[in-house]
C-alpha cells in the first residue's frame, strides 16, 4: 500500500478535498443523463482537487511570449507569480505531500472538466524527494474580450 502524507502551512490558502462527481455539463444534460455513464462518473471522481480559499483574480491581455508583464493579478497576489511568461500564473500552494521512495504526482486537469478560460498546466513531480511546497500553474487559454 503507498503511503502519501500532505503537511498544510499555516499560511496557506489551498484546500485539498476529494474530487466531486458533479460536472456543470452534466447536470444540464436533459434529466441528467451524462450521470447515468458509470465509465464518465468514475472518472469524475479519480484524484483531489486543490482549491482556494480566496478568489483569484486576473486579466490577460491576449499576449504569449516570455514576458510577465501579459497578466496582471487583481486578486490573490500574495499567492500567485507571473513571472514565468507565456500567459502563466504559477500558485503557492503551501501543501507539501510525502510519500515514500520512488514516487511520483502527476497533475492533470480536472477529468471532464471543461473551462474556456485556463487550464491546469500539467506536471509530474518526484514527491519521494521533493521537500518544497508543490507548485501548480495555470495557463491562460481564452484571448479577453473588451467590454
Amino acid at each position: 500500500m503507498l503511503n502519501i502524507s500532505v503537511e498544510r502551512s499555516l499560511d496557506s490558502k489551498i484546500i485539498i478535498s476529494p474530487m466531486s462527481i458533479k460536472r456543470d455539463w452534466m447536470d444540464v444534460t436533459p434529466e441528467k443523463h451524462a450521470y447515468r455513464c458509470f465509465p464518465v462518473t468514475q472518472a469524475n471522481m479519480i484524484g483531489w482537487n486543490l482549491s482556494c480559499t480566496d478568489d483569484i483574480v486576473f486579466i490577460w491581455n491576449g499576449i504569449n511570449d516570455t514576458s510577465s508583464d501579459n497578466v496582471t493579478i487583481l486578486q490573490g497576489s500574495d499567492i500567485t507569480y507571473t513571472g514565468r511568461g507565456q500567459s502563466t500564473v504559477s500558485f503557492h500552494t503551501g501543501l507539501t505531500f510525502r510519500t515514500e521512495k520512488d514516487v511520483s504526482m502527476f497533475t492533470i486537469n480536472p477529468v471532464n472538466y471543461f473551462n474556456e478560460d485556463f487550464e491546469t498546466m500539467s506536471s509530474l513531480i518526484s514527491t519521494s524527494w521533493l521537500d518544497t511546497a508543490f507548485p501548480l500553474a495555470i495557463k491562460a487559454s481564452a484571448c479577453p474580450s473588451i467590454k
